[in-house]
């Protein structure tokens, strides 16, 4: 029980109907690719998971630095930012953001960046949390085009309501 990446991307997706990829995406191929995340989980970059007791999995979050170098004042990155659909609206995606605006601010990154598919309700709840629309960018997901929104907070040291981190 509890949340696959297939089972939220698909219930954040509003616009179009999931790329090929998205549908045929195995539990075996989640599996190993999240747990190659955790496993070089290092300095820079993390996974942060939420989980209910008697539910498992309801949220996760992965990180690191920005991948996008046209952005330079956003220089951390929320990879993916996930909560199972059964557990919308609980607070899990906020304490999730939260805790990966945390960890990057003491990593040094100073702002940060996180790309949604256009048409996605997630800038909704991006835009609540303070998040800015300050880019789009055309690409590819498993065989599909796609446009990507990106959204971004200029200080995770105002985000978070606190001082800057060093990095060291």
């Amino acid at each position: 029980r509890g949340c696959t990446l297939k089972s939220c991307a698909k219930a954040s997706r509003v616009s179009s109907p999931p790329p090929a990829g998205l549908v045929n995406m195995s539990m075996a191929h989640q599996t190993e690719s999240w747990r190659r995340q955790v496993v070089y989980s290092g300095r820079t970059h993390a996974v942060i998971v939420a989980e209910t007791k008697g539910y498992g999995l309801t949220g996760l979050a992965s990180l690191g630095p920005a991948r996008d170098r046209g952005l330079e004042r956003y220089t951390g990155e929320v990879y993916a930012l996930y909560v199972d659909p059964n557990y919308m609206g609980n607070g899990i995606g906020s304490a999730l953001l939260r805790a990966a605006f945390r960890l990057l601010a003491e990593r040094g990154f100073g702002g940060a960046v996180i790309w949604a598919l256009q048409g996605n309700n997630a800038r909704y709840f991006y835009e609540a949390q303070g998040g800015k629309e300050i880019a789009m960018r055309q690409g590819r997901l498993w065989g599909s085009r796609i446009q990507e929104v990106a959204f971004g907070w200029d200080s995770l040291a105002a985000t978070l309501g606190g001082t800057p981190a060093k990095r060291g």
